[in-house]
């Protein structure tokens, strides 16, 4: 499996917070497509999901996530669907080929590539649902699950101040990230 350090651009995300089984997240998903076409958006960028909870940790209907959409386009949320700013920022990122079942060999091997390469985690993983169970064979779903970091090299101290202005927009937009996946409850 290849690990990739990616930067992600700013996006615009339509998403729904939900508490319950991950078998509801299809649901979820559709609706949140019907709500975006209804509004007459443009899709940029396949569906997410941000988990909150691991299936390890709480029971199924105790699953706290979050399932989002960028989009391209001007609207305003309403009681079940927020928009928020995804802001620029650094990603380790590995596809997985094949049933979700089996995602969870990924989450560990991007974990340890997070520790072994003194990344630090910036906020919670996401997986992003590059083809969709139904459309494709379940051998043949790609999920790309995503880890926010901050790369090694941010962490060195050049020692002079012409840094720290530098340091202080990295702070910001890791403050701005890690509000982006607050659970909204």
């Amino acid at each position: 499996m290849e690990i990739k350090l990616k930067t992600v651009e700013e996006s615009q995300v339509a998403s729904i917070s939900h508490t319950g089984p991950v078998e509801e997240m299809g649901g979820i998903i559709e609706e949140l497509a019907g709500w975006i076409t209804q509004k007459e958006l443009r899709v940029t960028q396949p569906p997410f999901a941000v988990y909150y909870t691991r299936p390890v940790e709480v029971p199924p209907d105790k699953m706290q996530y979050e399932i989002g959409i960028p989009f391209q386009g001007d609207t305003n949320g309403d009681k079940r669907v927020r928009i928020k700013i995804m802001p620029k920022h650094k990603i380790l990122s590995a596809i997985h080929k094949g049933p979700y079942e089996e995602i969870g060999s990924v989450y560990a091997e991007v974990m340890q590539y997070i520790t072994e390469g003194n990344y630090e985690m910036i906020g919670a993983p996401r997986e992003v649902y590059i083809t969709i169970s139904g459309e494709v064979p379940d051998n043949e779903l790609l999920t790309e699950v995503i880890f926010p970091v901050i790369s090694p090299e941010n962490f060195e101290d050049s020692g002079n101040d012409s840094n720290l202005t530098g340091q202080s927009e990295k702070l910001i937009k890791q403050e701005k990230l890690m509000k982006f996946h607050q659970l909204d409850m």
